[in-house]
């Protein structure tokens, strides 16, 4: 018995035509899962809160925006502006008649939903590890840009080096790659380590800015905000 193929997602020029309002929208893609687009996608909207008026878009099947939306309320904090959507179509609208800086974060596959996220996105941000599985995955992840740029000449994704270990020097191996295909990816400067402070602030519904004690992650977060709105 054959195993039904699988449908590839469409996005033509007439269901990507979006009219933002807003000043940017911001969107975290990465086909492949595990990469950390959730935990960047929610520093970045608490951060981005305090200067603009930010909405958030959850396409995550694990919900971590909305989890995190939740533990912010219940202590008492600030709560997003969390935007429900339900399909491409809807999307579309929500994008269209917002105002405001919007940050989408993205579910790890090739569906319509990622594609217009892509699309209408003004920034696209993909964090990668620098383990070999990532770079696979980043490779895939070309075929889809590629796809993209067919109705989005200009498109390309800003890749954030992500979770790297502490001493590692590994992160050379993402820099050659986002070189060897410069046509669909440019390299973010500013990276992230892997640290427990990002774990301890989600719990408490804060952005690793916001976390007293150490200050190394918030360091690393900070270089990356910046260089984020100066794209």
């Amino acid at each position: 018995m054959k195993t039904p193929a699988k449908k590839k997602a469409v996005v033509t020029n007439k269901t990507a035509d979006v009219k933002h309002k807003g000043p940017r929208i911001i969107a975290l893609v990465c086909t492949k899962g595990g990469v950390g687009k959730s935990t960047i996608a929610f520093n970045l909207a608490v951060e981005l809160s305090k200067k603009a008026d930010v909405s958030v878009i959850d396409l995550d099947y694990q919900k971590s925006l909305t989890i995190f939306d939740y533990n912010r309320r219940e202590l008492g904090m600030e709560p997003f502006k969390v935007l429900t959507i339900k399909g491409a179509k809807e999307l579309k609208k929500v994008l269209t008649a917002t105002s405001g800086t919007i940050i989408i974060d993205t579910h790890a596959i090739d569906s319509d939903l990622t594609r217009l996220a892509m699309i209408a996105a003004d920034v696209v941000l993909t964090p990668s590890t620098d383990g070999y599985l990532d770079l696979c995955g980043l490779l895939a992840f070309k075929n889809v840009i590629q796809d993209i740029r067919k109705i989005k000449k200009e498109l390309k994704a800003h890749v954030i080096i992500n979770r790297l270990a502490v001493r590692s020097t590994g992160y050379k191996d993402v820099e050659t790659f986002v070189e060897d295909h410069k046509d669909s990816f440019k390299i973010v400067k500013a990276r992230l380590t892997s640290r427990q402070e990002y774990r301890d602030a989600f719990e408490q519904g804060k952005s690793v800015c916001e976390m007293g004690g150490k200050k190394i992650a918030a360091d690393e977060f900070k270089k990356l905000l910046k260089e984020i709105e100066s794209l």
